[in-house]
């Protein structure tokens, strides 16, 4: 820069001189010196040229050193925030045993709920196959109602017996005693024979509703996902259904006991018909052991 200036002023001062001397008396030897002094400017340019662009240079190295020095305060900005984070995770890190045994845990958990939610679906198709092939209000009310018929039936058959059981003392009674007897007793042994099939035929009939006892009232826990199907209304529908064949079962097996002690009647009865009078041996059907009981 110094340099520059010290041109300019050489140049400027050289110039002057030539404008005093630049006159029309002068001789060519000063005409020459003037042009000689004219073109020593040209030779001056490039120097300023070098000049300026050593200036931008170091302009764009300056420029270039501020853009490394911000990149590298941004690196170590975000180096330091890389640290922090990986302290905080080393800090929070879980050991691989417990990872392991949290995985394992999750897997078993997973497993539980697939298979109770499979049993779910089997509990709701087996519900639906039972509405839709046996209806349950109805099927129940009619087994019902013709356990109470044959309840009615068995006591009018114990009311038989036990006319019969005690004669009248009337000598006049006595010579049509044994012929009543063998026909009460026939009516009996046919009442009694269409009592145990009508007994078979319910218990068939009951049979139907069976696997409903063996289905497990409390599949739904506190830890299963919930699920859209709507299983409270058809559970409590089993419930009913299972209480209503538990009853009739009892019900039945009152039957199958007091049938067992009629039969009981209905033979010593027999005996004594054949120590009166002898008869001849009819077949006597044994009461069959009832499914379910």
């Amino acid at each position: 820069m110094e340099e520059r200036l010290r041109l300019w002023r050489e140049t400027k001062t050289t110039a002057k001189q030539v404008q005093l001397d630049a006159h029309p008396t002068k001789s060519a030897r000063t005409a020459l010196q003037v042009k000689a002094v004219v073109n020593i400017p040209s030779t001056m340019v490039p120097k300023k040229f070098a000049a300026d662009k050593s200036s931008e240079q170091v302009k764009a190295l300056t420029k270039k050193v501020s853009d490394l020095t911000a990149t590298t305060q941004q690196q170590q900005s975000r180096i330091l925030d890389l640290e922090a984070r990986l302290h905080t995770v080393t800090d929070t890190m879980v050991p691989k045993d417990d990872m392991d045994a949290i995985v394992s845990e999750n897997l078993r958990l997973q497993q539980e709920l697939e298979e109770q939610n499979a049993l779910l679906s089997e509990c709701q198709e087996a519900l639906e196959a039972t509405e839709q092939h046996v209806p349950m209000d109805g099927t129940m009310g009619e087994l019902s109602r013709k356990v109470a018929e044959q309840d009615c039936l068995i006591r009018q058959l114990e009311d038989k017996i036990l006319v019969l059981s005690f004669p009248s003392d009337c000598s006049t009674d006595r010579p049509n005693t044994k012929p009543s007897r063998k026909r009460s007793y026939e009516e009996l042994q046919s009442a009694f024979d269409e009592v145990v099939e009508e007994n078979e035929r319910l218990h068939k009939r009951i049979a139907v509703l069976e696997p409903l006892t063996q289905m497990p009232t409390g599949v739904r826990g506190a830890d299963v996902e919930k699920t859209e199907l709507d299983l409270d209304h058809l559970q409590r529908q089993a419930t009913a259904a299972i209480n209503q064949f538990k009853m009739i079962q009892s019900a039945n097996e009152i039957m199958y006991f007091q049938m067992s002690q009629n039969k009981a009647r209905y033979e010593s009865e027999l005996r004594e018909l054949h120590e009166d009078s002898p008869l001849p041996d009819s077949p006597t059907k044994a009461p069959a052991r009832f499914p379910g009981l």
